[in-house]
């Protein structure tokens, strides 16, 4: 009975630890998000939905963005369902991404190396999209926020 009261007390902290640990910006509350952010260019796409009247959720918080390989990453609500954002830097990347964001922009699939599947996305330059379509799951308005999303150019934000 002793173990598995320990266990029941060791694993929560055990699974906060992990977190704290893989994920210091999740817990970081010094500075805003925008301050976080070492590529501004995701937060004037998120401007850009709100601008073309997409429903925002109120939370904007940054994502793992080297599990994608990517520069940057914010994770939020959009028409409802949580999608994600990730900015790639092209002059900082291997060759094997280089060929799979080629993919992505070709095809609309990127292979995901945590789920070891090819998913669905839809690519900006080196800003990619990720959320509105996973296994069988598809957002409701995927049409309206891809066509938003194709219509962004961060040079005229």
């Amino acid at each position: 009975m002793k173990g598995k009261r320990f266990l029941l007390v060791l694993v929560p902290i055990l699974i906060i630890v992990a977190l704290i640990l893989n994920y210091p910006d999740a817990f970081d509350s010094e500075g805003t998000l925008e301050e976080k952010m070492t590529d501004k260019t995701l937060l004037e796409l998120v401007e850009h939905f709100e601008e073309s009247d997409l429903k925002v959720g109120e939370n904007i918080y940054k994502k793992d963005y080297n599990r994608m390989g990517a520069s940057d990453a914010i994770g939020f609500v959009l028409e409802g369902e949580a999608v994600e954002v990730y900015v790639f830097d092209f002059e900082d990347i291997d060759q094997d991404l280089l060929e799979n964001l080629e993919k992505a922009q070709e095809e609309g699939l990127f292979w995901d190396e945590g789920i070891e599947k090819d998913v669905s996305v839809a690519m900006n330059d080196n800003i990619m999209l990720f959320g509105l379509e996973i296994f069988d799951y598809v957002h409701p308005q995927k049409d309206k926020i891809v066509e938003i999303f194709d219509d962004f150019d961060e040079d005229d934000e």
